[in-house]
Formats: structure tokens, C-alpha cells, sequence
């Protein structure tokens, strides 16, 4: 999640500076990892800190899939205050382009992010700069994780949900079954 830090200075605080804060083990970036044959070795899941600079720069990131399932790739930069206006894209083992992501579709963010199923493989991820700017502040954090799979599960809801019942009466009710992660087993 994201919180906000200040540092006292003699008498003074600072500015509030934001702050992302993952479970995702760290890892930072190094130069040079401009391209998808000297990527940086990451392994899943991952939260990477890194900066574009200088302009054109693009930092990839090579890491290992070893079984099926959605992976989800995020970058936090605006959010942090960060003028990049970020593009993720996903190559496979070849180089080849697989996706491209600038901005986030469902929540209208302006930082891109993307949830995708692959195969085992590998593969790699990259962050730039679309309006090619560079420089110390143009930061950002690309958080890298396997979605966990939902588990089996249900819920009932009942309607109307506050039943008026007097003693020895009945009430009709409808129940509504929603089953949730691949479950589709009974429900007494």
C-alpha cells in the first residue's frame, strides 16, 4: 500500500513524501539493462525500483515462469509523484512483443498495469518513458506477482433480507447461490 512520510529537520517537517509498501521481495535496478538480450535477472514476485535516464532509456527485466497461471504486472509511479508517463511491455523468450500496456484500463489510472496467463517459459518485462523524459525524478516501482488462484467458495444471499416471521407463521424466501473460484458444488 502507499503511505506518506515526513522527516523532521531541526524545528521543521518536510513536505509529505509518498511511499509503496510491498510484500513483494525488493530488488533494484542496475544498469545497463537496456534491451531484452542484458535484462536483469528477477525472480517472482518482485517489486523493482528503478529510474529512466537518459532519454530513450528502458529498463528490462528477465525472469522465469515455472507453472501456468495469471500474472500480474503493475508500475506506481504517478502515485508517487513521478512525471514518467510509464509503458510496460511483456516479451517472450525470443524478444518478440507479446503486450504493450501505457495506462490502466479498469481503475482509468494513469500508471500502467495488466493481468496476463502464461505459460512456463521466459520472459521478460519492460519499463519506458512514452514521452521519452529522463532524469532522477522520473522513478518508478514495477511490482511483478503471480495472482493467487481464488479459493472455492460461496455466497447466499437471501431476499427479502429481513423477514417479518411472527410466532408458529411461515415466510417465503428466495435464496441466491454466487459461487466464486471454480467451485460448483452443491450447497444445503
Amino acid at each position: 500500500g502507499r503511505i506518506d512520510v515526513r522527516a523532521k529537520v531541526g524545528d521543521r517537517w518536510s513536505n509529505a513524501l509518498p511511499f509503496d509498501v510491498s510484500d513483494a521481495p525488493s530488488f533494484i535496478e542496475s544498469e545497463p539493462n537496456d534491451e531484452h538480450a542484458n535484462a536483469n535477472k528477477v525472480e517472482l514476485p518482485v517489486a523493482i525500483d528503478g529510474h529512466i535516464d537518459p532519454s530513450g532509456d528502458e529498463d528490462a527485466y528477465l525472469f522465469k515462469v515455472a507453472e501456468k497461471g495469471k500474472y500480474t504486472f503493475r508500475v506506481i509511479a504517478r502515485d508517487l509523484g513521478s512525471p514518467i508517463d510509464a509503458l510496460l511491455v511483456l516479451r517472450g523468450a525470443d524478444g518478440k512483443v507479446i503486450q504493450r500496456v501505457d495506462d490502466a484500463k479498469d481503475d482509468g489510472g494513469p500508471d500502467p498495469v495488466f493481468t496476463r496467463d502464461l505459460a512456463p517459459g521466459v520472459y521478460s518485462i519492460a519499463v519506458r518513458d512514452l514521452l521519452y523524459g529522463f532524469g532522477p525524478h522520473h522513478v518508478y516501482r514495477l511490482i511483478a506477482e503471480k495472482q493467487a488462484t481464488p479459493p472455492h467458495d460461496f455466497a447466499v444471499r437471501f431476499l427479502p433480507d429481513t423477514p417479518r416471521v411472527h410466532r408458529g407463521g411461515r415466510e417465503s424466501m428466495w435464496a441466491e447461490v454466487t459461487r466464486d473460484g471454480g467451485y460448483n458444488g452443491d450447497v444445503t
